[in-house]
C-alpha cells in the first residue's frame, strides 16, 4: 500500500491521488524520488522512487516502473522491491 502508484514531486510539492496521499501519511512513510541523471546501469539508473518509513526503524520499497492507469482494463499497478536485496 505505501508503493504509491501515482505520487510525485512537482516544484517540491507532492501531488497525486488524494487516497494515495493520505495512505502515504498514514502509514508513516515518505517518497522519495531518484533525481540522479547519470547513464550506466547502477541502482540509481533502475530505481525511479523509495519509499521508507519516516522512522528509519525498518527497510523500504524501491519503486522500479510504474504503470500508469489504463482506462480500458480499469487499473495500474507498480513494480517494486525490497530496496535492502536491490
Amino acid at each position: 500500500m505505501a508503493s504509491c502508484q501515482s505520487l510525485t514531486y512537482v516544484d517540491d510539492e507532492l501531488i497525486g491521488d488524494p487516497l494515495e496521499m493520505k495512505m502515504l501519511e498514514d502509514t508513516e512513510w515518505e517518497l522519495k524520488e531518484n533525481q540522479n541523471s547519470n547513464s550506466g546501469m547502477d541502482k540509481d539508473d533502475i530505481v525511479l522512487a523509495e519509499v521508507v518509513p519516516k522512522d528509519t526503524s525498518g527497510q523500504g520499497l524501491s519503486i522500479i516502473k510504474r504503470f500508469d492507469f489504463e482506462s480500458k482494463l480499469q487499473r495500474m499497478s507498480v513494480i517494486v522491491k525490497d530496496a535492502q536485496t536491490l
